[in-house]
C-alpha cells in the first residue's frame, strides 16, 4: 500500500477517526485545566576537590585516593553515586521530620520516604560536575524549602563523612609511624653491616679501580710471558753448542775445572786407574797388589765425588760423572778420565747458559706471581655485580622505607588539619527559589501530546475498522475478486433520494454520461453478433441494479435502438415504481397466458423508442413460471421486435432466476455496489456464474466513490459537478426530472473532499506516461 491508500482508508473512516481524534483531544484538555497545578523547584550543587596538603608542590597528587576524591568503585561516574546518596532513605527521612511534611491521604501522620521519592528528582549535568535537585510540590514555597533543606543535609552529611574519614585515616597512620620507623632502621643497620663485611664504601667506583688494575696486571702478565719465551729460547740455544753435554754435565765440568784439589785428585785416579789396568792384565783381581789398587781407586772415586757434591752444592752426584775408565792396552799410554772438560769457548758458553738460566727463572718467577695477582683480581671482579646487586637492593630497601616514612609524617600532619576543619565536596551554589510558573500541567504539551494520541488512535480505528469490514469498496477490488470485465463504472449519488432516472432527467449530467459509456462498452462486446438480450442481477439487494437497467434502456433508446425493458423480478419488483406507472398486469400475466404483451407495453412520456414490460402480479411460484414455454415464444417475438431486450433480474444470491433467464438471453451483466456488496457473497456468487451455458458479460460498479479510488477518472466527475447542477436545475425548472435534484460527484457538499480528490489527481498523472 502507497501514501494514496493509507489515505484513502481513512478518508473512507472519516467520521470514526475523527471522532476518536476529537473525544481523546477533549479529554486531555478537560484533563488538563482542572488538574490542580504542581511547582518545581530546583537547586544546583557543585562538587569539587578540597585542597589540604600541607607543603606539597602538587597538593591535588598529594591527596590523591584520600578523603573528598569522587571516586568510583564500579567504571562509572561518581557523581551517579552523589546522586544515589542524596535520594537515600536516611536524608530523606531527616528532611521530612526537619520540616514536618505531611502526608495528604493520612492526616496528621508524616510523608512516607516513598511518595517523597516520587517527587523529587536528582540528575546530572552532563560533562560538568553539577548536580540538579528537583521537587515537585502543590506549594511553591514548600517545594523551594524541600530543596534547599535536602541540599543542606546532603552538604553537612558530607563533611562529618569527610571528618571521620580523616579521623579515621588519621589514626591509623599515627599507629603505623612506630612500626615504619623500626622497619627504616633496620634497613639500615642491614647496610651497614654489609659495607663493613665487605669494606665496600661506593661499589661502582671500586669496581671500576679493580678493573682498570686487572687490565694493567694483564698487560705485565703478556709482558712477562713473552721474556720467559725469550729466556727459554736463549738457554736452549747456548745448550745445543754444548759439544754433546747437557746442562747439568757442563755445570759439573765448570765446577771441576776451577778447582785444583780436584785437578789433583783426579790425576791421582787417573794414574791408580793405569795402574789397575796393567795389574790386572797381569794378574787376577784376587792378586794383593791388584786388591790394593782396586781399594785405592774406589777411595779415590769416592773422595772426588765428596769433593765433587761439595763443590756443586749437590751430595749424591751419579757415579757417571766421577768414574773413570781406563783404556785398552794399546791405548794404556794415551788414558785419561771420561770427566767432562771445558775449554776456553766452552767455559764462555757455559757462562752465558748460566746467566740465561737465571733471567728465565727471574721471568718464570715474574709471571707466576702475575698470574697470582690477575686470579685474585679477577675473582673480585667477578664478585663485584653480586655484590653490587646486593648493595643495590640494600639501599633500595632503606630508600623506600625512608620515602614510606616521611609519607606517613606527611599524611598524619595532613589528616590532623583536615581532622579539624568542616570541609565537604558539595556546595550549594544556586539555591532554590519559589517558581512563578507551574511545572504541570503544560496546556501545549498536553494538548500536543493528546493531539498525537487522539492521531494515533484515530488511525488505528480507521485501519481497524478496514480490516475487519468485508464490504466491497473499490472498483479495483470488485475486478480482482470477480475476475470479469469492467463495463463500467457509475458515479455515487448522494442525495436524499434515490437518482432515479437520470438519464432522462438530466441526459447531460457524469452519471448520465457513464451510462452511456456502458451502453458503448455493451454495444461493442460482440461486433460479429451483436447482443439483443441482456440479463442485469446483482449479488445482493440494495445495489442499484434496477436503477442501472432502467437508466441505460433510456440512454438505448435516447441513442436510436428500440429497447424493450422488461421488469423480470416477479419477487419484489422495482420498475414500476421508478417509471410511477401501474402494475396491475405484466410479465406474470403474459406468462399465465392472458392478454396480448403488445397491450401490455408502458410508453414512457418522452421516450418513443423505450417500452416498458412491468412484472405484474406476483405469482406463487416465480422461477417455474419463468421456466414455462411461454417465454422463450415471448422472447421470439421481442427479438424480432425489438434491437435490444433488458431483463431485471432478483440478486442471484435470493433466488435463481437470473440463472434461469441467462439460458435464453445472450449474457449476465452482474451490477456491484461498493460499501453494499460483501465480498465473501462475491466469491460465492464468482463460482456460481461458472456453471456451463452461461455467459457472463461483465460488471458494472454503480455508486462508485471518488475518494475510495483515488484515480483522475474518478475526479473527471467533480469537474462537471456545477454543469450537471446547472443543468438539472434548468431541468427541474422545466418540469422534467419529477422534482428532484441531482448530484452527481458521489461526495455529497463536494469542498469536504476536495482536497483528497485533487491529491489523487496528481498521483495519478505522476505515475502516468
Amino acid at each position: 500500500m502507497g501514501l494514496r491508500d493509507y489515505l484513502r482508508v481513512l478518508n473512507r473512516h472519516r467520521l470514526y477517526a475523527g471522532g476518536v481524534f476529537v473525544l481523546v483531544v477533549a479529554g486531555v484538555a478537560v484533563w488538563t485545566f482542572t488538574s490542580p497545578s504542581v511547582w518545581e523547584a530546583k537547586g544546583r550543587l557543585l562538587f569539587k576537590q578540597k585542597d589540604t596538603a600541607v607543603g606539597s608542590e602538587n597538593p591535588a597528587r598529594s591527596l590523591r585516593g584520600s578523603l573528598g576524591q569522587l571516586d568510583s568503585v564500579a567504571f562509572g561516574n561518581p557523581l551517579d553515586t552523589q546522586a544515589e546518596i542524596i535520594q537515600s532513605r536516611p536524608l530523606v527521612e531527616k528532611v521530612i521530620r526537619t520540616l514536618q511534611l505531611k502526608d495528604p491521604q493520612r492526616r496528621g501522620q508524616l510523608l512516607r520516604p516513598e511518595k517523597f521519592l516520587k517527587a523529587l528528582k536528582v540528575e546530572t549535568l552532563r560533562r560538568t560536575d553539577l548536580l540538579v535537585i528537583r521537587y515537585r510540590e502543590f506549594n511553591p514555597e514548600l517545594a523551594a524549602k524541600v530543596v534547599n533543606t535536602l541540599a543542606q543535609a546532603y552538604i553537612v552529611e558530607n563533611v562529618q563523612q569527610n571528618r571521620a574519614e580523616a579521623s579515621s585515616t588519621r589514626t591509623f597512620v599515627e599507629s603505623q609511624l612506630p612500626k615504619m620507623e623500626q622497619r627504616l632502621r633496620d634497613s639500615e643497620r642491614r647496610l651497614r653491616e654489609f659495607k663493613e663485611r665487605y669494606g665496600s664504601v661506593a661499589l661502582p667506583e671500586e669496581q671500576q679501580a679493580v678493573v682498570k688494575q686487572l687490565a694493567e696486571f694483564k698487560s705485565e702478565q703478556a709482558q712477562a710471558a713473552v721474556k720467559l719465551a725469550e729466556a727459554q729460547t736463549r738457554a736452549g740455544a747456548i745448550a745445543s753448542r754444548m759439544g754433546g753435554l747437557s746442562e747439568k754435565e757442563a755445570l759439573v765440568a765448570g765446577a771441576l775445572s776451577s778447582s785444583d784439589g780436584m785437578s789433583e785428585l783426579r790425576k791421582d785416579l787417573v794414574e791408580v786407574e793405569s795402574k789397575l789396568a796393567l795389574a790386572r792384565a797381569q794378574y787376577q783381581d784376587n792378586y794383593p797388589d791388584v786388591d790394593r789398587l782396586i781399594k785405592q781407586r774406589n777411595a779415590l772415586r769416592a773422595l772426588l765425588k765428596t769433593e765433587a757434591g761439595r763443590l756443586l752444592g749437590q751430595p749424591g752426584l751419579p757415579d757417571s760423572l766421577v768414574d773413570a775408565s781406563v783404556a785398552a792396552e794399546a791405548q794404556a799410554p794415551a788414558t785419561k778420565d771420561n770427566l767432562p772438560r771445558l775449554d776456553l769457548v766452552r767455559q764462555k758458553l757455559l757462562k752465558d747458559l748460566v746467566d740465561a738460566r737465571v733471567e728465565e727463572l727471574a721471568a718464570r718467577t715474574r709471571t707466576d706471581a702475575l698470574n697470582s695477582v690477575s686470579e685474585r683480581y679477577s675473582s673480585q671482579v667477578a664478585a663485584m655485580p653480586r655484590l653490587e646487586e646486593t648493595q643495590r637492593q640494600l639501599e633500595r630497601q632503606v630508600e623506600a622505607d625512608s620515602a614510606a616514612y616521611k609519607l606517613l609524617q606527611t599524611k598524619f600532619h595532613e589528616y590532623r588539619i583536615l581532622e579539624a576543619q568542616n570541609i565537604g565536596n558539595a556546595e550549594l551554589i544556586e539555591p532554590a527559589v519559589a517558581p512563578e510558573l507551574p511545572a504541570w500541567p503544560s496546556p501545549l504539551l498536553n494538548l500536543g501530546a493528546g493531539a498525537l494520541l487522539g492521531a494515533i488512535l484515530a488511525m488505528l480505528v480507521a485501519y481497524g475498522r478496514e480490516f475487519f469490514d468485508d464490504s466491497l469498496q473499490t472498483v479495483e477490488e470488485a475486478t480482482s475478486l470477480l475476475g470479469t470485465p469492467l463495463l463500467g463504472t457509475i458515479p455515487r449519488w448522494t442525495g436524499a433520494e434515490g437518482p432515479g432516472l437520470v438519464a432522462q432527467s438530466d441526459p447531460l449530467s457524469p452519471m448520465s454520461e457513464a451510462y452511456r459509456s456502458v451502453r458503448t462498452y455493451l454495444k461493442f462486446l460482440s461486433a460479429e453478433s451483436p447482443l439483443t438480450a441482456v440479463v442485469f442481477t446483482s449479488a445482493s439487494p440494495q445495489e442499484g441494479k434496477s436503477t442501472t437497467v432502467a437508466n441505460l434502456a433510456i440512454v438505448s433508446a435516447q441513442s436510436g435502438a428500440r429497447v424493450l425493458l422488461i421488469d423480470a423480478d416477479l419477487r419484489k419488483p422495482r420498475q414500476h415504481k421508478l417509471w410511477e406507472v401501474s402494475n396491475q398486469q405484466g410479465l406474470s400475466t403474459l406468462l399465465t397466458g392472458e392478454g396480448n404483451w403488445r397491450d401490455l407495453l408502458v410508453q414512457p412520456p418522452g421516450l418513443e423508442r423505450l417500452s416498458l414490460l412491468t412484472a405484474g402480479p406476483m405469482p406463487p411460484n416465480p422461477l417455474a413460471l419463468l421456466e414455462s414455454r411461454q417465454l422463450p415464444e415471448l422472447l421470439a417475438q421481442w427479438r424480432a421486435e425489438f434491437d435490444l431486450i433488458l431483463f431485471d433480474t432478483p440478486p442471484v444470491t435470493a433466488a435463481a432466476d437470473a440463472l434461469a433467464l441467462t439460458a435464453l438471453s445472450d449474457g449476465l451483466v452482474l451490477v456491484v455496489r461498493p460499501t453494499v456488496a460483501n465480498k465473501r457473497i462475491l466469491v460465492k456468487v464468482r463460482e456460481s456464474l461458472k456453471r456451463p451455458g452461461i455467459r457472463l458479460l461483465g460488471q458494472i460498479v454503480n455508486g462508485t466513490i471518488a475518494a475510495n479510488e483515488g484515480h483522475s477518472e474518478y475526479y473527471y466527475y467533480n469537474r462537471y459537478q456545477t454543469r450537471s447542477t446547472d443543468s438539472l436545475a434548468v431541468s427541474t425548472k422545466n418540469g422534467s426530472g419529477n422534482g428532484r435534484a441531482y448530484a452527481t460527484n458521489g461526495n455529497g457538499k463536494g469542498s469536504s473532499r476536495k482536497w483528497y480528490q485533487i491529491f489523487s489527481a496528481r498521483q495519478d498523472s505522476k505515475s502516468r506516461p
